[in-house]
C-alpha cells in the first residue's frame, strides 16, 4: 500500500513540476530571480555606450539576453566579449558598489567568459562563491590587485585565464586545491617574485602561461612534476640562472617559450630528449657556448620553430640541424656563429632561415633556395658564385633572400637570375659590379639585372659599384620598393623610368650621377601610393617639379602625404637633412623641435606650426645662399641665410601663413 502512495506522490509532483514549468514558459519568466537581479546589478556598474547590455532589462527574461545561457532557469554560462565593439563597457565611477560583486550570486554558473569589459577594480572576492565554475576567463578586464584567496574554493575550475590585466603579487598557496585545472593563463600582468612552488602540485596542468610579468629568480626544478604539461610560456620576465635540465623529464612538452629573460649557460643537454617539441623560443637571453650535441636532432622530427637569436652562441652551425625535414623556421641571428653555412640546411624545404648578424664566411649554399625565406645579412660571406647549384627538381621556391652587408665582390652572380620565384632581394653594401657588355639594348636593362622583371616586392642593391645607366626601357617591373642608392647610376630621370616601374612606392636613387632636369609633371608620374622619394645628391639642374613657387605651393598638400622627399640640384643642394625637415613638416607640431631664443634654433610653437614649417620649405627652395644643420642629439634645426641673395617672394607664401611669415623670416635671419 505504501508503495502505491509513493508512486502516486511522485506522479503528482511530476505533474506539478510540468504545470509550473508550463506556466513559467507561458509568461516568459524562466530565469531565476536571483540570477536576473545579479545580472542587472552587474550592468548598473558600467557605462555602456555601445549598448552591449541593451537587451538586459526587466521586461525580458534574462535567459534570452545576449551572452547568457541557461539551463532549468539558472544561468550556466555568461559570455561577454566586447573586443570588436567600439565604446566597450567601462566601469561607472559613480557606481557605489564594488563592480562585479554580484557575479558571485550566479551560484550555478559553470563558465564565466568576459573580455574587454573594463572593471578597473580589484577582482571580486565573491567569485569564490562559484563552486561549480569550470572556466573563469576575464581577459583585458582592467582587474587590479592580488588574486584573492577566495579563488581557492574553485575546486572544479579547469581553465583560469586572467591575461592582460594589472594583477600583482603571486598565486596564493591554497590553489593546490584546484584538482582539475588544465590551463593557467596569467600573462601580461604585473605579477612579481619567483615562480610559485605551489604550481608543482597542480599535476593536471597542460598549459602554463606566465609571460610578460615581473617574475625573477630561476625556474624551479619542481616543475618537472607537471607530467601533463604541454605548453610552458615564461617569456618577457626577468628570470635568470641556468635552464634546469629537469625539464627534460616532461615528455609531453610541445611548446617552450623562455625568450626575453636573462638565462645564462648553454642548451646542449637540458632539452635533448623532448621528442614532442614543436616550438622552442629561447631568443633574447644570454645563452652561450656551442649549439647542439652531435646527433641530437634524431628525436626532433616534430620541431617547427626554433628561435635562438640575440644570444651569445658561438662556434659553427651543426650539419645535424639539416636533419629536420621542414618546413621549419630557424632564427640564429645576432649571435657569434662562425664558419660556413651548412649545405644540409637546404633540407628544410619551404622553411625560413635567419642567420643575419653573425660572423659566417664562405659562400651562399644554393641548396638553401629550397626554403621560402633566407636572410644572411651582416656576415662575412665572400664567395659570390655560390656553393653547389640551384635545385632543378621543382623545389626552387625561395621568394625572399637577404645577402646585404657582406664581403661579396665581383660580377653580379648569374644564379640569382635562376630564382624564378624570388620577390624580394637584398644585396646592398657589397662590392658587386655589372658587366655592361651584355646590355640588352632594346630592353634597356643589363642582362644581370633582368631579375627586376620578376621581382614584385623589393630590390635593395644600394652601395654597390654597379655603374650602370638608370634602368629604363622596353620592360615593366612590378617592384614596389627599389633602392639603388650609391650605385653609380647615370642618365636622366624622366618618364621612361616610371613606365618601367609603374608600381614603385618607395624609391631611393640618391648619391648617384643622375643629371638633367626633373620631369615637369613629376606629381603626375609618381605612383599615388608613393611615400618615399629620395633623389638627393645627384646632378639635377633646373627647378623643382612644376617649375616655380606657385606650382610648388599647389603641390604641398600632396607632399604632406609623402613621408619624405629629398632632391638635389647643382645650385640648390638638398641632402638627407632636408628629408628630416619635410618629415617634420608632415608630422604633428608636437614632434617639431621647439624654438630656443638663446640658441636661435628650432621652430616656433603656434597652432599653425605646420603651415609655418611648409612656408620654410617653400622659402628654402627659393633661397640662393643658406646653410642648414640638424643636430640629431638635441633634435634642433639651425638655419643661416643671406636674404639679400634670396629669391624668396613673400607674396607667394603669405596666403599660407599670413600672420607668421614675417616673424619666422626674422628668426631665420
Amino acid at each position: 500500500m505504501a508503495d502505491i502512495w509513493v508512486g502516486r506522490c511522485r506522479q503528482w509532483l511530476w505533474t506539478l513540476f510540468v504545470l509550473v514549468s508550463s506556466a513559467r514558459l507561458s509568461t516568459g519568466q524562466i530565469c531565476a530571480l536571483q540570477d536576473s537581479a545579479a545580472l542587472l546589478e552587474l550592468k548598473a556598474g558600467f557605462i555602456d555606450e555601445a549598448g552591449y547590455f541593451s537587451d538586459w532589462n526587466t521586461s525580458t527574461d534574462c535567459c534570452s539576453w545576449q551572452g547568457v545561457t541557461c539551463d532549468l532557469g539558472r544561468v550556466m554560462e555568461l559570455k561577454i566579449n566586447a573586443f570588436f565593439t567600439p565604446g566597450f563597457p567601462v566601469r561607472d565611477t559613480a557606481y557605489g558598489r564594488h563592480v562585479g560583486a554580484t557575479l558571485g550570486d550566479l551560484t550555478a554558473l559553470q563558465s564565466l567568459n568576459i573580455e574587454n569589459v573594463l572593471f578597473n577594480a580589484a577582482i571580486p572576492i565573491s567569485l569564490g562563491n562559484l563552486i561549480n565554475l569550470e572556466m573563469l576567463k576575464m581577459r583585458g578586464a582592467g582587474l587590479v590587485g592580488d588574486i584573492p584567496e577566495s579563488f581557492c574554493s574553485l575546486s572544479k575550475v579547469k581553465i583560469l585565464d586572467l591575461t592582460e590585466n594589472e594583477i600583482v603579487g603571486t598565486l596564493p598557496s591554497c590553489v593546490s586545491a584546484w584538482e582539475e585545472i588544465t590551463v593557467i593563463r596569467l600573462a601580461a600582468n604585473q605579477m612579481s617574485g619567483e615562480i610559485p612552488e605551489v604550481l608543482a602540485k597542480l599535476s593536471t596542468v597542460e598549459e602554463l602561461d606566465l609571460a610578460e610579468n615581473e617574475l625573477v629568480g630561476a625556474i624551479p626544478s619542481s616543475l618537472c612534476q607537471l607530467q601533463k604539461l604541454e605548453v610552458l610560456l615564461l617569456s618577457g620576465n626577468a628570470l635568470e640562472s641556468y635552464i634546469p635540465s629537469t625539464l627534460t623529464q616532461i615528455k609531453s612538452l610541445r611548446v617552450v617559450a623562455l625568450n626575453r629573460n636573462q638565462f645564462t649557460g648553454g642548451i646542449s643537454s637540458w632539452w635533448y630528449r623532448l621528442e614532442n617539441l614543436t616550438d622552442l623560443r629561447l631568443n633574447d637571453n644570454q645563452l652561450s657556448g656551442p649549439l647542439f650535441l652531435p646527433g641530437w636532432t634524431e628525436t626532433f622530427a616534430p620541431l617547427k620553430t626554433l628561435f635562438l637569436q640575440n644570444n651569445k652562441f658561438s662556434g659553427s652551425i651543426p650539419e645535424t640541424l639539416g636533419n629536420f625535414q621542414g618546413p621549419l623556421t630557424i632564427d640564429l641571428s645576432s649571435n657569434g656563429f662562425t664558419g660556413t653555412i651548412p649545405e644540409s640546411l637546404g633540407n628544410n624545404t619551404y622553411g625560413t632561415l635567419i642567420l643575419s648578424n653573425n660572423q659566417l664566411t664562405g659562400g651562399f649554399p644554393l641548396s638553401l633556395t629550397r626554403m621560402q625565406t633566407v636572410m644572411a645579412n651582416r656576415n662575412s660571406l665572400d664567395v659570390l658564385t655560390g656553393v653547389g647549384s640551384v635545385p632543378t627538381d621543382g623545389f626552387n621556391v625561395i621568394n625572399e633572400l637577404g645577402l646585404g652587408q657582406n664581403r661579396f665582390a665581383g660580377p653580379w652572380p648569374t644564379w640569382i637570375t635562376e630564382l624564378v620565384n624570388l620577390t624580394s632581394l637584398d644585396v646592398s653594401g657589397n662590392n658587386i659590379t655589372v658587366d655592361l657588355s651584355g646590355i640588352n639594348v632594346t630592353g634597356g636593362i643589363p642582362i644581370a639585372l633582368e631579375i627586376l622583371k620578376s621581382l614584385d616586392y623589393s630590390l635593395n642593391a644600394s652601395h654597390n659599384p654597379l655603374n650602370i645607366p638608370i634602368p629604363c626601357g622596353d620592360f615593366v617591373s612590378n617592384v614596389g620598393i627599389l633602392d639603388l642608392t650609391d650605385t653609380g647610376l647615370t642618365g636622366t630621370f624622366d618618364s621612361c623610368f616610371f613606365r618601367s616601374f609603374p608600381l614603385v612606392s618607395s624609391l631611393y636613387l640618391g648619391e648617384n650621377q643622375l643629371e638633367g632636369e626633373l620631369p615637369s609633371d613629376m606629381q603626375g608620374l609618381l605612383n599615388p601610393t608613393t611615400n618615399i622619394l629620395d633623389l638627393s645628391n645627384n646632378r639635377f639642374v633646373g627647378k623643382c617639379f612644376s617649375g616655380d613657387l606657385v606650382d610648388l605651393n599647389v603641390d604641398l598638400p600632396r607632399m604632406v602625404h609623402t613621408e619624405s622627399v629629398s632632391i638635389s640640384y647643382t645650385t640648390l643642394v638638398f641632402s638627407q637633412i632636408l628629408k628630416k625637415v619635410i618629415t617634420y613638416c608632415s608630422a604633428s607640431s608636437e614632434k617639431m623641435p621647439a624654438y630656443n631664443a638663446h640658441t636661435r634654433k628650432g621652430f616656433l610653437r603656434h597652432d599653425t606650426n605646420r603651415q609655418v614649417c611648409w612656408s620654410f620649405v617653400v622659402w628654402f627652395y627659393g633661397a640662393k645662399s643658406k646653410t642648414l644643420s640638424y643636430d640629431s642629439n638635441t633634435g634642433s634645426l639651425q638655419v643661416m641665410v643671406n636674404l639679400t641673395t634670396s629669391s624668396f617672394q613673400p607674396d607667394l607664401v603669405q596666403p599660407l601663413v599670413p600672420s607668421l611669415v614675417k616673424e619666422f623670416l626674422q628668426i631665420l635671419s
